[in-house]
């Protein structure tokens, strides 16, 4: 007895699907037809406020090895010493 399983039972995908996916119309139809596909987000959502608060002067002033890369972007000539 052949104990493999069988491969065309939908298990596993066809052939042809990883080859020809399903054209563009299909997808949307497939995206529309199902909510919870209307509501991914991204996973980065970026915000200033963040970046400022966590790559900015004031937080690279606070600590040694903050100083050091002030230093080292000061010393190298970047317009923007906070990284933002």
């Amino acid at each position: 007895m052949n104990d493999a399983p069988n491969r065309s039972s939908g298990f596993f995908p066809s052939l042809s699907s990883l080859i020809f996916p399903q054209s563009l119309g299909e997808m949307m139809e497939d995206i529309a037809s199902n909510p919870s596909l209307w509501l991914i987000k991204r996973t980065f959502q970026p915000s200033i406020i963040r970046k400022r608060r966590k790559t900015g002067f004031l937080k690279r002033k606070k600590s040694p090895s903050g100083r050091n890369i002030l230093r080292r972007r000061f010393n190298k000539g970047r317009a923007r010493l906070g990284g933002c």
